[in-house]
């Protein structure tokens, strides 16, 4: 009732559209509740979780966007779950790079276009 009740009539760049912060403050509420209320994870489990729950926009703004933003999340998803199982003790490091590598490319596609 929220979302629907806030009118999107004016126009331009400097305006702001209270139906996508509320979005956002849902999207985050809702992974704070499954982290903290619900999840119960580990720190290693947590340190999949939160980048592959931000990778979840980063898919769903490709549908607009383009392709390559829903290659690069479901990248980065995919790479987090192998380094999960496999990368042992050097999975700090290995979250750094793919998360880190795929932010960067995300954002070098952004400037591209």
């Amino acid at each position: 009732m929220i979302i629907g009740a806030v009118s999107a009539r004016r126009e331009g760049v400097r305006t702001f559209d209270a139906r996508m912060f509320t979005a956002f403050a849902v999207f985050i509420a809702f992974g704070c509740v499954w982290s903290i209320a619900l999840g119960g994870f580990s720190p290693r489990q947590l340190a999949a979780f939160w980048p592959s729950y931000f990778m979840l926009p980063y898919i769903m703004v490709g549908v607009w966007l383009g392709r390559a933003f829903v290659a690069i999340g479901v990248s980065v998803i995919a790479l987090t779950v192998i380094g999960y199982y496999v990368a042992g003790s050097w999975f700090t490091l290995w979250m750094a790079a793919v998360n880190g590598g795929g932010l960067m490319l995300g954002g070098l596609w952004m400037r591209r276009n």
